[in-house]
């Protein structure tokens, strides 16, 4: 009994060699992706304005991806800067009536109305990542008040040469030469995080309503702000600088004759003694005119701090 052979497919059903149930062609080439990956931001941004004025789907799905309403923002209240871990950006019972305890409050004010639309993605002003305005916890950013600052009290800069490794200003955002900079809100190293925490800052969240009288109460309150003495080269808080912490000699070095450091100092062959005065092996030949004292002697002056004449911070 002969075999039935099996039902073969139609060539009419088969399109360039295709076969049943195939994968479809992916939709994006390999080449197409690599010009999407490099091509310049400002030609790409071009295209896509052109394309949202003739292609309604792709406008629509951009709109979907890229907008929020404003009754959708998080709110950055301007009292927020004063806050450091709050609990809650969102408490203010101390403002309001406690009748309204239990019910939904209504939205703080910002930039926008609440059925405007904005972009979802901002700068952040205080830590400069890009955030999504629709999902922005209290304690997302991390930031500093104060500035960097060069820290040269530490070891870190001992062997560096301005002459030949550069300024060590110039190495600010280096992580490298991270420990050779302090922050001055907060005295930590040049790579620490943050000292505050909130909620990120965008000029579209930023709510100009008042906050709490404890807030407000805690804004008055200076913060530090450090600078160093022009006198001792010591680093101090200008806002605390009531008393005499500055302690130094008012006069300057000078040769003591009298000392028993140059008996067997013999100028033509080691020469003068003044080119000396600042070698830490003749402090011992050296005096303070102001008091007479030792080079390693305390400052025989108190008085206040005083900053350099180019501003606080150094």
């Amino acid at each position: 009994m002969p075999q039935s052979r099996p039902t073969r497919h139609p060539l009419s059903g088969l399109q360039n060699g295709s076969r049943p149930n195939a994968r479809p062609a992916p939709v994006l080439s390999p080449a197409l992706k690599k010009a999407i990956d490099t091509i310049d931001a400002t030609r790409l941004r071009m295209y896509l304005r052109q394309f949202c004025e003739t292609i309604p789907e792709l406008r629509q799905g951009l709109e979907r991806q890229l907008l929020v309403k404003g009754k959708d923002v998080d709110r950055y209240h301007r009292d927020t800067d004063s806050e450091d871990d709050a609990e809650s950006e969102n408490e203010s019972s101390e403002d309001g009536d406690e009748s309204e305890i239990g019910r939904e409050k209504p939205l703080r004010p910002i930039a926008i109305g609440d059925e405007e639309f904005t972009p979802m993605y901002a700068k952040c002003e205080n830590c400069e990542e890009e955030f999504d305005v629709s999902c922005n916890d209290t304690r997302e950013c991390h930031w500093h008040t104060g500035e960097k600052e060069l820290y040269f009290e530490g070891d870190f800069w001992a062997d560096h040469d301005d002459d030949c490794h550069g300024d060590p200003a110039s190495f600010e955002d280096d992580s490298d030469f991270a420990d050779g900079f302090m922050w001055s809100c907060c005295q930590t190293s040049g790579d620490h995080k943050g000292c505050k925490t909130t909620r990120h800052k965008a000029p579209v969240n930023v709510s100009p309503e008042a906050g709490s009288n404890k807030r407000r109460a805690e804004e008055d309150i200076q913060r530090p702000v450090y600078a160093r003495c022009a006198t001792c080269e010591k680093r101090y808080d200008v806002n605390d600088n009531e008393g005499n912490e500055c302690v130094h000699h008012p006069g300057e070095k000078e040769l003591d004759s009298d000392s028993g450091h140059w008996e067997d100092w013999d100028d033509e062959r080691h020469g003068y003694p003044e080119t000396l005065i600042d070698d830490p092996d003749h402090a011992d030949g050296f005096m303070w005119s102001c008091c007479r004292g030792e080079m390693d002697s305390e400052g025989c002056m108190r008085e206040p701090h005083e900053p350099y004449e180019d501003g606080y911070r150094r």
